[in-house]
């Protein structure tokens, strides 16, 4: 279960997060990115993609941390 914080207690040390936002829209109430916060850049949250986190509505209210898998030890097979 992913256990949301207040955003003022997110790090602002460029790690990346789990970022909860409000969306715009009201069939899709809130939105779920990785994003991290960029000092010096303007010191706003970023997502992966280097996007500001507000283009798509307003900024994050809330975030978790995130623990990518581990892709350098996965096995890929291919079906034959």
């Amino acid at each position: 279960m992913i256990q949301w914080k207040p955003i003022k207690t997110a790090p602002r040390d460029s790690t990346f997060v789990l970022l909860l936002c409000d969306s715009g829209y009201t069939i899709t109430p809130f939105r779920v990115i990785i994003g991290r916060w960029v000092p010096g850049y303007r010191n706003w949250w970023i997502n992966y993609a280097n996007d500001a986190v507000t283009d798509n509505g307003s900024g994050p209210t809330h975030w978790a941390e995130w623990n990518p898998p581990d892709i350098k030890n996965l096995r890929w097979e291919i079906p034959k």
